[in-house]
């Protein structure tokens, strides 16, 4: 890792400085290291380039500025992989010219040092992956990575802006889903990337009635990993109790969850990004410790009984009760 040097810290700039930041992790991963361009945003980068999955990336275009976003896996960017060194003819070499600074949290498939030695390059590398005896929030090793290396760590927590235009549009097709149209909309998400992070589904089922006899409108929202792992019993449970939709990419969920009264959901990455979006947020955890994974933001409420029970789902139902008070003037 290159610590800046103490004038790139303190002496303003004589050009926009900008940042590569190289990250192809999944939905939850990518929105916890929005800490990381957020610490690039207070640092004095005035853009960011990030190199990943842009299915996933591009729900933050605009914030943090970031303005330029790569897909890793084509376009030509694997030389940056490989123990070769890159030909001194090759665009690569104008590409990593571009940046002041590059932040790699790719781990163990980081950018080599090889393909780096084209020209002297500040370099931060992070490991993504959580220390093992950490007590703290996986993202608090990353800001400390961060400021080590001189750079303003970030304390707040990850935040992604949605348009009034867009939570109109995604209000409206929300409304279209519900039989009857309520005053107040309330998305469950009863999937995860993990089977063992996932509240029992007949507790969502039946959580989902009692708030719909409550007078709210209740959608779950499931993604393709619940697709592709549940059978049709499951979802026609889903059916029984509430309409089921399935957003078309991040950019889709992002927008229903910020046009919603409250979200629902495991420790998941669709639980992260409602509480990137503000959306209320109630979060139900089971054997992950919610001190290191919950999702970060002050409109959170986390509901765990222990490793090894499950909160009933009278618990999880006053927690979004209180949420949804919260709203009210």
């Amino acid at each position: 890792m290159t610590r800046l040097s103490q004038s790139h810290r303190s002496s303003p700039p004589a050009a926009p400085r900008r940042a590569l930041w190289v990250h192809a992790g999944a939905l939850g991963d990518f929105v916890l290291a929005l800490r990381v361009a957020d610490a690039l945003h207070q640092s004095g980068f005035a853009g960011v380039t990030i190199l990943g999955r842009p299915g996933i990336a591009g729900m933050a275009l605009g914030c943090y500025g970031i303005d330029e976003i790569l897909d890793v896996e084509c376009g030509g960017y694997h030389p940056l992989f490989s123990a070769d060194p890159i030909p001194a003819d090759h665009c690569l070499r104008r590409f990593i010219d571009r940046f002041d600074l590059i932040v790699d949290m790719l781990g163990a498939t980081a950018l080599t040092g090889r393909a780096l030695s084209a020209r002297p390059r500040a370099i931060i590398r992070i490991d993504p992956r959580p220390e093992e005896a950490g007590l703290g929030h996986v993202t608090d090793p990353w800001m400390k990575c961060l400021v080590d290396a001189g750079l303003t760590g970030s304390a707040r927590a990850p935040r992604i802006a949605v348009s009034a235009d867009a939570r109109r549009r995604a209000r409206a097709r929300l409304v279209s889903v519900l039989p009857v149209q309520r005053a107040s909309i309330i998305l469950i998400h009863p999937g995860s990337g993990g089977a063992a992070k996932c509240w029992p589904i007949g507790r969502f089922v039946s959580l989902a009635r009692e708030l719909a006899t409550r007078g709210h409108g209740v959608i779950f929202i499931i993604g393709d990993v619940e697709r592709a792992r549940w059978g049709l019993d499951r979802m026609a449970a889903l059916r029984s109790a509430a309409p089921v939709i399935e957003p078309a990419g991040a950019v889709e969920l992002r927008d229903a969850l910020a046009a919603a009264e409250l979200y629902v959901g495991n420790d998941s990455g669709a639980s992260h990004l409602a509480a990137a979006v503000a959306a209320p947020t109630v979060a139900v955890f089971g054997p992950t410790d919610p001190r290191r994974w919950r999702p970060l933001g002050e409109h959170v409420t986390v509901v765990r009984r222990g490793a090894a029970s499950w909160p009933s789902v009278d618990e999880v139902l006053e927690a979004a009760h209180r949420r949804l008070l919260a709203l009210c003037p």
